[in-house]
């Protein structure tokens, strides 16, 4: 009730929900142990995180950056990393002026 009240005060449109109502809405659900539930009825969105990390990408390299598919493998105190490149199976030494570490999940 307490986070209806806040979305309500948000300007959300929030609607609220017994069991009964719950269920006749959603009839997939099993809400025998849920009281009280609710739902946005309109103008809510959707976020597709691959999509604006492509977004990102695309901008980046059309600013000059290079996005190389490699793995570090060491660092050397002359601004230069050991990458292995898994789709050569090379490693090679790479020198940077700035370096942005990030990773991917498989």
């Amino acid at each position: 009730e307490q986070n209806i009240a806040v979305q309500k005060e948000a300007a959300v449109k929030v609607n609220r929900y017994n069991q009964s109502e719950l269920k006749a809405k959603y009839p997939y659900l099993n809400v025998e142990d849920i009281v009280l539930g609710s739902d946005c009825g309109a103008d809510e969105g959707w976020f597709d995180p691959w999509l604006l990390l492509s977004a990102y990408k695309n901008k980046i390299k059309s600013l000059g950056v290079e996005i190389l598919p490699a793995r570090v493998t060491g660092f050397k105190p002359d601004k230069a990393l050991l990458v292995h490149e898994p789709n050569t199976g090379q490693t090679s030494t790479l020198h940077y002026n700035i370096i942005v570490n990030t990773t991917e999940i498989h």
